[in-house]
Order: C-alpha cells, then structure tokens, then sequence
C-alpha cells in the first residue's frame, strides 16, 4: 500500500500543519500603505549611527511592529542584491525566523527582534553601497508574456538560466496567478541547485512566510528577487542531485521487499557512509518499506542535527535550516510527486552539506542516534536542560547529552525553548542565530514528542547561553522603552 496524499501531509509534519507556527497579521494591502512606504524610506535613508536612536524614539511614540516588519522585509528586498544568495541577503532570508520568535514574546518584548533586524539591515546595505550600489529595477513591460503562457514560459526560462525571459515571466504569473500556483511554480526551481550551500530553498520558504505575514500583494518583488538569486547559483555538478531527484519523484516506491532495516539508527548509520546517488536510494527504500515519507524526514532531521555536532559553527547550520525549508516547501506545495522531490532532493544534499562542512572545519566523531534512546541516558552525568542554558560549556556534545533525559518531557521543552527564545532576543547578534532556532523549533515540533527533546539537546551546538555577551542595540532599546 502507497502512501496518499492524507498519509504524506501527516507524515511529513507529524501532523502539524505547514507554518502553523507562524500567526498571520491582517493581510497588508497590495498596495503599499503609506505608513509603511513612509518606514521603507526612512529604514533606507536614516544614517546607520543614528538608526537605533530614532528607532527607539518612534516605538515610545506608538510604531507599531507589523508595519515595521513590513517595511524591514521590503527594504531588504528593494535595496541588497540577491546576488550571491545569503551572505548581506539575510537581512531579507532571516525575516521569518525573526516573525516566529515575535509571535512567542509577550507584547513589550516584541518589537525588540525587530531592533537586531534594523541594525544588520544598515549592515547589508553598507555592504552593498561598498560593492555597488543595487536596487531591483523596474520590470520590462513591454516583454512580460500573456498570463496563460506565463508558467510555460517561466520554466522554459529557468531551464535556460534565461535572467530576462524568468523576469518577465515570474512578473506576468504573479500578477495573473494564486498564491498556490505561485509557489507550485516558484519551489522546484528553488531545490535545483546546491550552490552556496543550498540557500536557494532558505529563501524560497522564508520568502513565502514572510508574505503570508505581510501580504501576497507584495509577492511581485518577492518572485523577481527570488528568480535573479536562483540564476546566479552554480550549474552542472551542483544540480545533479536535484535531476536524479525529478527521475525518482515520477516513480512509485513499489512493495515491500522485507530484510532491510529500516530503523532511524540503521537508516543513520547508512547515511554516514553514503554519497549523494547512494542517499538518495536510501531514502527510496525507506519509503518502500515503512510505507510512508515519515522515516525519511526523522532520518533527515536528525542527521542534519548530527552534521551540526560533527562540525560546530556558523556553517554546519545549513543542514538544519536547509532540511527544514525543503520540508516546509513540500508541505506548501502538497502534492504527493513533489514530495517525493523534496525529500529525494534533502536526500541527496546531506552528503553535499557533510563534505563541505569538513572542508570547512574540524570534525569530531559523535552518533546522534545516542540521543534517541532513553536506555543511554543514565550512562552519562544527567544536568537539567533549563539550567544548562546558563552555561552551556565548551563541549556541547557532552551538553546535548546530559540534557536529552530532562528534554524527553513535554512541560520542560516547552520551558528550554521559551528560555533559550528570551536569550536568543537578548544576544542574536547575526541572522543564522535566528534562522537556526526558528529552523530547530520548526523541525521539534513537526517530528513530534519522541523525536523533540534529541532534535532540542543537539540544537545546543548554535543556541545562545547566558554568559554571551547582550546584543548592544537590542540591550539599549530595552532599557529606553521600560522607561
């Protein structure tokens, strides 16, 4: 028996909706309002030195923080060049993160996320004026085909890495097309390439939350950023896990051939030594012989968490923010081939994502799949997982496991995030600290309560402890506004 589409969509997320962690404003009108037009232009305009002082000044006389959010998100958009994806880009890749962690503070505390964000956009744009100034031109009018031909001509583009033609077509299928068609459109093209560690998915899902928040009427600027960020990406090698991805998509995983062990420490241990054709195949077969996608997301999610601990650091995040936008994108397109796309495609850039972290770093030898049963537990000092949050230490290995135990239950999870959350707004000083955690509670969440707490304790090895230093701004805004 195949999976349906029902069995796909729970067991994907475990049955958690796609993005039911990110509560949506009102929808903002298509159109620009004027305040928010208003905040684009100052946010652009106001000197870097004197942007948090008057940043300040205009939430003590009422600024509300979804216009801001609004306007942080289109800035980015309208003035950094999506070229490379990520690097100055995160101010625009980071917004949703930074909307999921705001829907968690209480009210006073809210608009703090928003005070970092204003900060390391002057930083971007800093970055940009010194490499040349960029904003996203207008689009050519007179190219953009007629709105039944737009989808054809749009993937005909990009398959071409035509700039031009994908411009005028994205910005004719925008215009004509539903949110669903625009993302059915938009989220193959985003798994196509590897390139730049595989920000090409981060932007499509953080890109699409961040108008489901503020408003599909701004999706324009959005899809025409988007597409010039996916053609700059590398060709030939780094797309062959996404073509052999669209090959196993169209086919059916067939029955159950028994004598394969399909357990999540098996499945990891095979990852390990598996190169990217080899995953992929992998995955393939856990879906043949669990009868579902399940496995293969479990397996996905905790490996990427492993490859975070084999190589701690700013670049072993990708794993986990690029499996869990791969895992949000199947679930918002919600068809079954596409699915099996995704998880194929997450497949196949884990050992891409392994081998480029040890070029990159050190690496030390852990199994994750140690976290996974309670049995291990008591083999090692048992530290609470609140209190460890006040000091981590310098072997977050040794943290994850001394943590796991405590973090199987539900009532102290839920009190280890909302601590590491409070320590995330008071000392994120740079976007993966916040693409990070909002990725690990995501990825939590969706695998469910056996899968939470070892997701949670290996989150360690990029979360925030209580001996960071305060994010300046963020510490000056909080004092200013409790006055």
């Amino acid at each position: 028996m195949h999976p349906t589409r029902r069995d796909f969509l729970g067991g994907i997320a475990g049955g958690v909706v796609a993005g039911s962690l990110f509560r949506r404003l009102p929808l903002l009108p298509g159109r620009v309002p004027d305040p928010v037009e208003e905040l684009v232009t100052w946010i652009a305009d106001v000197p870097r030195e004197k942007a948090n002082a008057q940043l300040i000044d205009r939430l003590k006389q009422g600024l509300a923080v979804e216009p801001l959010f609004a306007a942080l998100y289109l800035a980015g958009v309208r003035h950094v060049a999506p070229r490379p994806l990520g690097f100055k880009y995160h101010c625009v890749l980071q917004m949703a993160s930074l909307w999921s962690v705001m829907q968690a503070l209480p009210a006073p505390a809210r608009a703090l996320p928003l005070v970092y964000a204003l900060e390391d956009f002057k930083q971007s744009q800093a970055e940009q004026v010194a490499g040349g100034g960029w904003q996203l031109p207008a689009p050519d009018e007179k190219a953009l085909p007629a709105a039944g031909k737009a989808r054809a001509e749009l993937d005909a583009a990009m398959e071409a890495w035509d700039v031009a033609k994908a411009d005028a077509a994205v910005t004719a299928l925008v215009r004509s097309a539903k949110r669903e068609a625009v993302i059915a459109a938009l989220a193959p093209w985003s798994l196509r390439s590897f390139g730049n560690a595989g920000h090409g998915a981060i932007c499509a899902a953080n890109g699409i939350r961040t108008l489901d928040v503020i408003g599909w009427g701004h999706a324009e600027t959005f899809a025409r950023a988007l597409v010039h960020g996916l053609l700059a990406l590398e060709r030939d090698a780094e797309t062959a896990a996404f073509a052999r991805a669209k090959e196993r998509a169209r086919v059916a995983p067939g029955k159950k051939h028994g004598g394969f062990d399909a357990s999540l420490p098996a499945a990891i241990a095979a990852l390990r030594a598996a190169d990217s054709a080899q995953a992929q195949q992998l995955f393939a077969d856990l879906e043949r012989e669990s009868g579902t996608m399940r496995a293969g997301w479990w397996t996905a999610c905790a490996y990427a968490l492993e490859l975070l601990a084999r190589t701690p650091g700013l670049f072993a995040v990708h794993a986990a923010t690029g499996v869990e936008s791969i895992q949000w994108l199947a679930t918002a397109v919600g068809e079954l081939e596409f699915a099996r796309l995704a998880q194929s495609l997450a497949a196949g850039w884990l050992p891409l994502w392994r081998a480029a972290f040890v070029r990159g770093g050190t690496t030390r030898e852990v199994d994750v799949a140690l976290l996974l049963a309670p049995a291990n537990d008591a083999t090692v000092e048992v530290r609470g997982a609140v209190r460890g949050l006040e000091g981590l230490g310098p072997d977050r290995w040794e943290t994850a496991r001394s943590i796991v135990g405590s973090l199987r239950t539900g009532n102290v999870r839920e009190i280890f995030v909302a601590r590491a959350r409070e320590l995330l707004v008071a000392k994120g000083d740079e976007a993966h600290d916040w693409k990070f955690f909002a990725a690990l509670e995501q990825l939590a969440t969706r695998c469910g309560d056996e899968m939470a707490g070892p997701l949670l304790a290996c989150g360690v090895h990029y979360l925030r402890d209580a001996t960071d230093a305060d994010f300046a701004p963020v510490a000056a805004a909080r004092a200013a506004l409790a006055r």
